[in-house]
């Protein structure tokens, strides 16, 4: 179940790491470079024995996600857009679990997607990196895990990677004091990065207007995807550009406010297409593998913002969470659907 988060919580500025279950070394030590090897000697404890080798594993996972941030290293679901042999990814993805993790050296354990993919992905790793108990029963069931990794092979009907760090995303870092005390949130990272539009202090006043579902879905079936665009432009304060096709969002903006703070945001519009498509949104009109959320995310943008004329189905949420979220990533989303962006126009007089 998703917890409900309160609206301190969900603006917070928190910093991720990974609680270990699976570290391959040697991968790390061949994968990131020289200047990895320097800095973990630099920082490591230099004896092994408990807790000094709980610690050093905590050093090599605060030194890959680094590297992943210093060198924007795309999510799994980005680089699956365009695969490449020794592409590095990072991201937090939903495996399917595989119980031979308890009885065999080697495993694989697919990769399952919101959306629909021409592919199976499976992680093929070692069992004798496994570093704890947890990692493995983690590895064993259906189960959602922050991955550093490479792809490895691309075949015709399937493509593995190599994990190099695995494990639950966490907000228990021992290495940065939060900015609030994470209690709760801890280990709730996939599901804490969604905000709701009532916590975008520019669109707030929608909770205090009541709208029937007659209402919002009368005038939303025959508003136009420009209009809506240009009157969300208008509160905002700021002017609505023109589309192009190779445009990585529909807007971007630099007034969106949240916890007193403000932060950039870029927004990708869906309305009707000639009343065909005024129904809850589901990842197939989202273009290919999800490739128009993909987009959205490659955007430098701290918030993303997905805007629908009706309802908006969990996979797409699911999908919205699989491009844009990661440990090494620090970018929020939300999904403002038909009834909220009625509320929202109702309120700001834009109707």
């Amino acid at each position: 179940m998703v917890p409900e988060f309160t609206k301190e919580e969900r603006v917070a500025d928190l910093d991720w790491h990974i609680d270990s279950g699976f570290i391959n070394p040697k991968k790390c030590f061949s994968s990131f470079g020289d200047s990895f090897l320097v800095s973990y000697n630099k920082n490591k404890r230099l004896t092994e024995e408990y807790p000094n080798n709980l610690y050093n594993e905590h050093v090599l996972v605060r030194l890959a996600l680094e590297f992943c941030k210093n060198n924007e290293i795309d999510t799994l679901g980005q680089v699956l857009q365009n695969p490449s042999e020794g592409a590095f990814f990072c991201s937090i993805e939903l495996f399917a679990g595989n119980e031979e993790v308890h009885t065999k050296p080697r495993i694989k354990n697919e990769i399952l997607f919101p959306y629909s993919f021409e592919k199976q992905v499976y992680s093929e790793f070692s069992t004798e990196f496994i570093t704890c108990d947890t990692g493995r029963y983690e590895q064993g069931v259906e189960s959602k895990v922050a991955i550093i990794g490479k792809i490895y092979k691309i075949l015709p009907k399937e493509i593995i990677v190599h994990p190099i760090i695995m494990g639950v995303p966490t907000f228990d870092s021992p290495f940065k004091k939060q900015a609030i005390d994470p209690g709760r949130l801890l280990f709730e990272g996939p599901e804490w990065y969604e905000v709701k539009p009532e916590d975008i202090e520019n669109f707030a006043n929608l909770t205090r207007v009541e709208v029937s579902t007659e209402e919002w879905q009368s005038y939303m079936r025959k508003a136009s995807e420009n209009d809506i665009k240009e009157k969300l432009c208008s509160i905002l304060g700021e002017e609505s550009k023109k589309d192009w096709g190779g445009e990585l969002n529909d807007h971007f903006s630099t007034s969106i406010l949240m916890g007193g703070k403000r932060f950039t945001a870029a927004f990708l519009f869906k309305g009707p297409a000639g009343g065909t498509k005024f129904k809850e949104m589901q990842p197939n009109f989202l273009g290919k593998n999800g490739d128009q959320i993909s987009r959205l995310c490659k955007t430098p943008a701290e918030l993303v913002i997905l805007q629908h004329c009706h309802e908006v189905g969990e996979a797409v949420r699911e999908t919205l969470k699989v491009f844009a979220i990661a440990p090494h990533i620090q970018k929020r989303c939300c999904v403002i659907d038909g009834r909220d962006t009625y509320k929202i126009l109702k309120a700001y007089g834009k109707l």
